[in-house]
């Protein structure tokens, strides 16, 4: 019965929490969910349900309260016991995409060291479990590792992680159907480049014009709708970037910056449930 119960309640939480009503009909959703499985016990259903009702509240921006309810996740979790049983059951194992996504939660309010703490957790003991061929898998546990370690002065292990279970892992096991994410290969490529250039004070300024020509025609721009929000705000930020490096009364840059800001906004501006991408382009408007 319990993954009958969570398949009824995440398409309940699929829709739209805009007003008291619905939220409060969803909250109430995510409590039974818990208090049932806490009664039924298995660690397995209780492990998707606290995923669950972390990644609601994080879904609504309460990151602390996603925080806690993922802290009791922890405490009943074990990735060696349960993945295998959480994939039979579920056919995902969303324990293991909120301990990725808990790395995003720990950054937003602050808590920088959780963050990184929480990031290598993930890196290391859940991500070599997992299957490296299946690509939206991997995206799913590895881009929120890399979007909090570039913003932490890690750009180059952010860099070698991509490489490594996303770029490299397309090429030796990707078939035909696979090739849907390529497209946000060189927008992140490209942008923990210039970061890694900034860190280590080196600069190619050759390579550094090709991302210009890159990023300000209007043709890399457009993305699959799924895509997109990622894309346009690794590119803004990419933009942001490039812009600091030449002067200020520079064409160039104030092109950057026009760009960076037609990219941003309808990040920031618009509802939607990526909140880390919403809060990190709304960061980059105010710091243009």
């Amino acid at each position: 019965m319990m993954p009958i119960i969570s398949t009824l309640c995440a398409l309940k939480l699929e829709r739209d929490a805009a007003d008291m009503q619905t939220r409060k009909e969803q909250e109430g959703l995510v409590r039974i969910f818990v208090e049932e499985a806490r009664e039924d016990g298995h660690p397995v259903h209780i492990s998707r349900a606290l995923a669950m009702a972390a990644m609601y509240f994080a879904k609504q921006g309460y990151y602390e309260r996603a925080l806690a309810i993922h802290e009791q996740l922890q405490n009943v979790y074990d990735v060696l016991e349960h993945s295998g049983g959480m994939i039979q059951l579920y056919g995902y194992d969303y324990a293991v995409e909120c301990f990725s996504e808990s790395v995003q939660w720990y950054y937003l309010v602050g808590r920088h060291e959780s963050a990184e703490r929480q990031a290598e957790i993930v890196i290391h003991d859940h991500v070599p479990l997992q299957d490296q061929t299946d690509i939206d898998n991997m995206l799913r546990i590895i881009l929120p590792v890399i979007q909090v370690l570039k913003l932490l002065d890690r750009a180059k292990d952010s860099d070698l992680i991509f490489k490594k279970f996303i770029i490299n892992s397309f090429h030796d096991h990707s078939q035909q159907e696979s090739d849907f994410w390529v497209p946000l290969f060189n927008p992140l490529a490209y942008l923990l480049e210039v970061i890694k250039m900034e860190e280590e004070d080196r600069f190619d300024h050759e390579v550094l014009q090709e991302m210009e020509s890159w990023v300000l025609d209007d043709e890399n721009s457009v993305f699959h709708l799924e895509l997109e929000r990622k894309a346009h705000t690794w590119m803004g930020e990419l933009c942001w970037r490039l812009a600091n490096l030449r002067e200020d009364d520079d064409p160039v840059r104030l092109e950057l910056v026009d760009k960076a800001r037609e990219l941003l906004e309808p990040v920031s501006l618009s509802q939607h449930p990526e909140t880390f991408l919403k809060q990190l382009a709304s960061a980059l408007l105010d710091a243009l």
